[in-house]
Formats: C-alpha cells, structure tokens, sequence
C-alpha cells in the first residue's frame, strides 16, 4: 500500500509461467493500471515472492537477489537499478521492515543486514549474525520492536531424518533486538515450519 492509500502490485507470472515485469497500480473507486514506464526485465527475472517496501520519501525500494531497485508509481512509473548488496539473497529468505526506512533481512549463510532506505540509495550494515540458514522461515515484528525469526531450516524446503532426528530443521525461535543487534534463543515449536511456513 502506498501513502497515496493506492495499492501496488508487483511480481508473479502470466499464463505461460512468465515472470511479470510492468507493476500494476490499483486505485480505489477507479480501477487497475499498467506502469509501463517501471516495466523491467529484472523485477521479471524475480516475480516470485518480490521484497518490496514503502521508502518514507514515498518510493518503493526492491531488494533482489543480488541488486536493489527503486521504483517510482507515480504517473507511468519509473524504476532503476541503485546498487548491488554486499550479500547473496534467496526466495526462501525472510525480510521484514522493523522502523522506518529499516529493512532486516537474513542472507544465504545465516548472516543478518540491516538495508537503511532513507538516503538516495539504499545502504547495508551487517549486524550480528543468525548463525545458521533458515530457508522459508517466518519473521514477526514484535510489539516491542524486536524482530522474531520462527520455524525454517538449513535444506530448502526439505525434513529429512538422520538418527532419528530431523536434519537441519530449527524449531528454536530466535529474537533480534534493533537496540543491541544481538540475537536470543527462546521456546521451540513442536514440528517443522517450512515452506509456506505462516
């Protein structure tokens, strides 16, 4: 949702399974529009799951795999590649806004980064790591601002049994603090949460 109250679409496939390059712009009481002008090849190449947020200047900063993107949907749309993160990134891996114009988001080797969204372009700050990858794991902003990671495992999207435990699947919550940046370990679920883990 925009500040405007206007609702952006972005990501997903057409009939044939395509990735969709040109985002759509719902406005209440008139209807869809196509942004041809933010049509891009690389929102297309990453239709599944985009991490998309609402910049406090009104623009929407993508994070991709391996690039950051902003996008302007006023008028027919405007979007430009701004940088490239200092990390690898995954479908499978969560990303959530904790403040305004902060992104948490976990990397492919159980890192964790903070993206600052309030200059021109977006920049990274590495903060104390997860210490282990949690593909289609879940991340809960908590009502004291705290961020909690739940469910997820080391094998994508996979439970598999090595004497008699399950390998790579962590049920143990674990809870950032935007104040320290350290990680706590809390109560573990009962079974698995993978994909589509909420």
């Amino acid at each position: 949702t925009l500040a405007n109250g206007k609702i952006l679409q972005l990501g997903g496939t057409d009939g044939r399974g395509r990735g969709v390059g040109a985002p759509e712009l719902y406005t209440p009481g008139i209807g869809w529009k196509t942004l041809d002008g933010a049509n891009s090849s690389a929102v297309a190449r990453d239709w599944f799951y985009p991490r998309a947020w609402l910049a406090s200047d009104g623009r929407v900063v993508l994070l991709q795999q391996s690039s950051v993107l902003v996008m302007d949907a006023s008028g027919n749309g405007t979007v430009q590649v701004v940088g490239r993160t200092p990390f690898a990134q995954a479908d499978s891996l969560p990303s959530i806004m904790y403040d305004v114009d902060k992104i948490l988001t976990l990397d492919t080797r159980g890192n964790a980064w903070i993206m600052d969204m309030s200059g021109p372009v977006p920049t990274f700050q590495q903060t104390a790591a997860l210490g282990e990858l949690r593909h289609w794991s879940n991340m809960t902003l908590l009502a004291d601002g705290s961020v909690m990671v739940s469910g997820g495992s080391a094998v994508d999207n996979s439970v598999t049994r090595l004497h008699n435990r399950l390998e790579g699947v962590t049920n143990e919550v674990a809870i950032w603090n935007p104040g320290t940046g350290e990680w706590t370990r809390d109560d573990e679920a009962a079974l698995a949460r993978l994909y589509h883990s909420s």
